[in-house]
């Protein structure tokens, strides 16, 4: 079994009504590290997460929870 992260980062967005370009200004990533984090595509460090946590207000485990994936035989 392995274990994927899943990420509540569009939504946390939208709720504070910013861009991504504001989400990578203020905690410091690029765009491009933004699209892939909420994409999915990449899970972000625990520092970033931390930071986007502090940036949305919200707590680390509401953002971001692990999703067991079954394996299939």
């Amino acid at each position: 079994m392995s274990v994927e992260v899943e990420n509540h980062l569009k939504e946390c967005r939208k709720e504070k009504g910013v861009s991504q370009r504001d989400v990578a200004d203020a905690i410091k990533v690029d765009r491009r590290s933004i699209i892939r984090y909420e994409n999915g595509v990449r899970t972000p460090t625990l520092a970033t997460a931390l930071r986007l946590s502090e940036y949305y207000g919200r707590p680390v485990n509401d953002i971001f929870h692990l999703e067991d994936i079954r394996e299939r035989s």
